[in-house]
């Protein structure tokens, strides 16, 4: 996950719905030096961190897209489901589903797994551009 163009796209989101890093931290329920240290690039973070402040912020993930992406990634590393499964920490039917696109993975999920592969969950991720709360 390019953790660059994520924290961009959340300040951006952020201020859109005129929101502090405060009042992030409060509907994402972690703490305002988890988002600072984010933004410093300080220390790796979570994939539930993540997944939280993609949640508060109202996004959403292009669950067809990140299919495709896992699939092809998957394939690249030359990895079956099961192996890759173990790896990551995903059960195999959730992550067999998942790559076949027949279930739209939590955000949570995604972001664990986008973090393990390294893929850019920043682009999938579709950010409201009002305020939806």
């Amino acid at each position: 996950m390019n953790r660059v163009k994520f924290i961009n796209a959340v300040n951006k989101t952020r201020i859109a719905l005129n929101l502090s890093v405060r009042e992030l931290a409060a509907l994402a329920s972690v703490s305002v030096s988890a988002i600072h240290n984010l933004q410093k690039n300080n220390s790796p973070s979570k994939p539930q961190t993540y997944a939280r402040i993609i949640t508060a912020l109202h996004a959403t993930i292009d669950a067809e897209l990140f299919s495709e992406d896992l699939k092809k990634k998957r394939e690249s590393l030359r990895l079956s489901i099961l192996s890759l499964s173990k790896w990551i920490g995903v059960s195999y039917n959730t992550l067999y589903k998942i790559d076949t696109n027949n279930l739209i993975p939590s955000i949570k999920t995604c972001c664990k797994i986008a973090q393990k592969l390294h893929m850019p969950l920043d682009e999938l991720i579709r950010w409201p551009d009002k305020k939806v709360f």
